[in-house]
Protein backbone atom coordinates (compact mmCIF):
# COMPACT_ATOMS: atom_id res chain seq x y z
CA UNK A 1 0.00 0.00 0.00
CA UNK A 2 1.52 3.40 -0.99
CA UNK A 3 -0.01 5.06 1.89
CA UNK A 4 1.15 5.16 5.37
CA UNK A 5 1.24 7.69 8.42
CA UNK A 6 4.54 9.15 9.09
CA UNK A 7 6.05 12.50 11.41
CA UNK A 8 4.17 14.19 14.40
CA UNK A 9 0.71 12.69 14.83
CA UNK A 10 -1.61 15.10 15.77
CA UNK A 11 -3.00 15.98 19.12
CA UNK A 12 -6.23 15.49 18.44
CA UNK A 13 -8.40 12.76 16.43
CA UNK A 14 -8.50 13.11 12.73
CA UNK A 15 -11.32 14.53 11.12
CA UNK A 16 -12.49 13.81 7.53
CA UNK A 17 -15.38 13.87 5.19
CA UNK A 18 -15.56 11.17 2.56
CA UNK A 19 -18.17 10.88 0.60
CA UNK A 20 -20.39 13.01 2.13
CA UNK A 21 -19.95 11.08 5.37
CA UNK A 22 -18.05 12.73 8.29
CA UNK A 23 -15.96 10.76 10.30
CA UNK A 24 -13.10 11.28 13.53
CA UNK A 25 -10.77 9.00 14.65
CA UNK A 26 -7.77 7.52 13.95
CA UNK A 27 -6.62 5.95 10.88
CA UNK A 28 -7.92 2.78 11.86
CA UNK A 29 -11.31 3.99 13.27
CA UNK A 30 -12.18 5.89 10.51
CA UNK A 31 -11.68 2.72 7.88
CA UNK A 32 -13.29 0.69 10.44
CA UNK A 33 -16.22 3.42 10.63
CA UNK A 34 -16.31 3.53 6.55
CA UNK A 35 -16.83 -0.23 6.11
CA UNK A 36 -19.67 -0.08 9.19
CA UNK A 37 -21.57 3.40 7.26
CA UNK A 38 -21.01 1.11 3.81
CA UNK A 39 -22.48 -2.04 5.42
CA UNK A 40 -25.68 -0.12 6.67
CA UNK A 41 -26.26 1.45 3.70
CA UNK A 42 -25.67 -1.90 1.71
CA UNK A 43 -22.90 -0.18 -0.13
CA UNK A 44 -21.00 -2.48 -2.33
CA UNK A 45 -17.18 -1.07 -1.26
CA UNK A 46 -15.41 -0.84 -4.94
CA UNK A 47 -11.95 -2.49 -5.48
CA UNK A 48 -9.28 0.51 -4.62
CA UNK A 49 -11.85 2.58 -2.67
CA UNK A 50 -9.38 2.54 0.21
CA UNK A 51 -7.09 4.96 -2.09
CA UNK A 52 -9.95 8.09 -1.83
CA UNK A 53 -10.39 7.61 1.93
CA UNK A 54 -6.83 8.12 2.38
CA UNK A 55 -6.49 10.64 -0.06
CA UNK A 56 -9.37 12.64 1.91
CA UNK A 57 -7.17 12.18 4.93
CA UNK A 58 -4.03 13.54 3.13
CA UNK A 59 -5.62 16.78 2.34
CA UNK A 60 -6.68 17.55 5.71
CA UNK A 61 -3.36 16.23 7.11
CA UNK A 62 -0.80 16.27 4.72
CA UNK A 63 2.68 16.24 7.16
CA UNK A 64 1.12 13.30 8.85
CA UNK A 65 -0.48 10.66 6.05
CA UNK A 66 2.17 10.13 2.98
CA UNK A 67 1.59 8.92 0.11
CA UNK A 68 5.00 6.90 -1.22
CA UNK A 69 4.90 6.12 -5.14
CA UNK A 70 5.45 2.69 -5.41
CA UNK A 71 8.25 2.13 -7.49
CA UNK A 72 7.18 0.16 -11.05
CA UNK A 73 3.66 -0.65 -11.55
CA UNK A 74 2.03 -1.43 -8.14
CA UNK A 75 0.84 -5.13 -7.96
CA UNK A 76 -2.15 -6.32 -7.86
CA UNK A 77 -4.13 -7.41 -4.70
CA UNK A 78 -7.84 -7.72 -3.19
CA UNK A 79 -8.47 -6.00 0.29
CA UNK A 80 -10.65 -7.84 2.58
CA UNK A 81 -12.71 -5.96 3.76
CA UNK A 82 -13.65 -5.32 -0.53
CA UNK A 83 -14.30 -9.04 -0.44
CA UNK A 84 -16.70 -8.41 2.66
CA UNK A 85 -18.09 -5.80 0.96
CA UNK A 86 -18.77 -7.69 -2.00
CA UNK A 87 -20.19 -10.86 0.26
CA UNK A 88 -22.43 -8.89 1.87
CA UNK A 89 -23.95 -7.77 -1.31
CA UNK A 90 -24.24 -10.91 -2.99
CA UNK A 91 -25.40 -12.28 0.92
CA UNK A 92 -28.52 -10.25 0.14
CA UNK A 93 -29.42 -11.20 -3.12
CA UNK A 94 -28.73 -14.69 -2.74
CA UNK A 95 -32.00 -15.05 -1.00
CA UNK A 96 -33.16 -18.98 -1.81
CA UNK A 97 -31.19 -19.13 -5.01
CA UNK A 98 -29.03 -22.51 -4.87
CA UNK A 99 -25.66 -22.23 -6.07
CA UNK A 100 -24.18 -23.55 -9.57
CA UNK A 101 -23.00 -26.86 -9.84
CA UNK A 102 -19.23 -27.83 -9.37
CA UNK A 103 -18.61 -28.33 -13.17
CA UNK A 104 -19.41 -24.18 -14.03
CA UNK A 105 -17.50 -23.89 -10.99
CA UNK A 106 -14.62 -25.24 -12.41
CA UNK A 107 -14.89 -23.81 -15.72
CA UNK A 108 -15.38 -20.50 -14.21
CA UNK A 109 -12.45 -21.11 -11.89
CA UNK A 110 -10.27 -22.02 -15.29
CA UNK A 111 -10.92 -18.72 -16.87
CA UNK A 112 -10.04 -16.98 -13.55
CA UNK A 113 -6.73 -18.78 -13.47
CA UNK A 114 -5.22 -17.51 -16.32
CA UNK A 115 -6.47 -13.72 -16.40
CA UNK A 116 -4.39 -11.24 -15.74
CA UNK A 117 -6.42 -9.66 -13.53
CA UNK A 118 -6.69 -11.98 -10.87
CA UNK A 119 -4.94 -11.17 -7.96
CA UNK A 120 -3.74 -12.49 -4.15
CA UNK A 121 -6.34 -10.83 -1.72
CA UNK A 122 -4.76 -9.28 1.40
CA UNK A 123 -5.48 -10.51 4.21
CA UNK A 124 -6.02 -13.80 6.85
CA UNK A 125 -7.12 -17.33 5.72
CA UNK A 126 -9.88 -17.51 8.81
CA UNK A 127 -11.49 -14.56 6.40
CA UNK A 128 -11.22 -16.61 3.85
CA UNK A 129 -12.74 -19.65 5.28
CA UNK A 130 -15.73 -17.26 7.43
CA UNK A 131 -16.11 -16.08 3.64
CA UNK A 132 -17.14 -19.74 2.54
CA UNK A 133 -19.27 -20.09 5.34
CA UNK A 134 -21.44 -17.08 4.99
CA UNK A 135 -22.07 -18.03 1.10
CA UNK A 136 -22.44 -21.45 2.06
CA UNK A 137 -19.66 -22.68 -0.71
CA UNK A 138 -17.67 -25.56 -0.73
CA UNK A 139 -14.22 -25.63 0.89
CA UNK A 140 -12.63 -25.59 -2.24
CA UNK A 141 -9.35 -24.09 -4.06
CA UNK A 142 -10.00 -24.09 -7.81
CA UNK A 143 -7.25 -21.20 -7.61
CA UNK A 144 -3.10 -20.70 -6.58
CA UNK A 145 -3.37 -18.13 -3.55
CA UNK A 146 -1.84 -15.56 -5.95
CA UNK A 147 -4.70 -15.80 -8.23
CA UNK A 148 -8.13 -16.13 -5.74
CA UNK A 149 -9.43 -12.36 -6.08
CA UNK A 150 -10.25 -9.98 -8.36
CA UNK A 151 -8.71 -6.87 -8.94
CA UNK A 152 -11.80 -5.69 -10.91
CA UNK A 153 -14.56 -6.37 -9.04
CA UNK A 154 -13.11 -6.81 -5.32
CA UNK A 155 -14.44 -10.47 -4.86
CA UNK A 156 -13.17 -13.78 -3.45
CA UNK A 157 -12.89 -15.63 -6.90
CA UNK A 158 -12.98 -19.03 -4.89
CA UNK A 159 -16.67 -17.92 -3.57
CA UNK A 160 -17.60 -16.00 -6.38
CA UNK A 161 -17.53 -19.16 -8.85
CA UNK A 162 -20.31 -20.73 -7.44
CA UNK A 163 -22.65 -17.94 -7.13
CA UNK A 164 -25.35 -17.92 -9.82
CA UNK A 165 -24.97 -15.87 -12.29
CA UNK A 166 -28.91 -13.68 -11.60
CA UNK A 167 -27.11 -12.03 -8.67
CA UNK A 168 -24.34 -10.92 -10.50
CA UNK A 169 -25.81 -10.09 -14.00
CA UNK A 170 -26.37 -6.05 -13.09
CA UNK A 171 -22.71 -6.01 -12.22
CA UNK A 172 -21.61 -7.06 -15.61
CA UNK A 173 -21.68 -3.28 -17.40
CA UNK A 174 -20.25 -1.69 -14.35
CA UNK A 175 -16.47 -3.00 -14.38
CA UNK A 176 -13.33 -3.16 -16.71
CA UNK A 177 -13.51 -7.02 -17.09
CA UNK A 178 -11.01 -8.68 -18.83
CA UNK A 179 -12.07 -9.41 -22.80
CA UNK A 180 -12.02 -13.08 -21.49
CA UNK A 181 -13.69 -12.85 -18.50
CA UNK A 182 -16.46 -15.48 -17.89
CA UNK A 183 -18.80 -12.82 -16.84
CA UNK A 184 -19.01 -11.35 -20.29
CA UNK A 185 -19.65 -14.42 -21.97
CA UNK A 186 -22.49 -15.39 -19.55
CA UNK A 187 -24.25 -12.41 -20.16
CA UNK A 188 -24.28 -12.95 -23.54
CA UNK A 189 -25.13 -16.15 -23.31
CA UNK A 190 -22.23 -18.09 -24.40
CA UNK A 191 -20.98 -21.51 -23.06
CA UNK A 192 -17.53 -21.75 -22.31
Amino acid sequence: MPWKTGGLRPHNSLEVTYKGDFYKGWVSEIFQAAIRNAERKEIKLEQGWENGLWEELAKNYPSYIIFEAPVGPAPLQVSVSTIKSFLNFARKRIGDNSLVDEELARKRAAVCSVCPKAAPITGCSMCKSMARQMMKTPNVNFLPKNKNGCSVCGCFIDVKIYLPFEILNDTVTQYPWHEDCWMLSESLGIEE
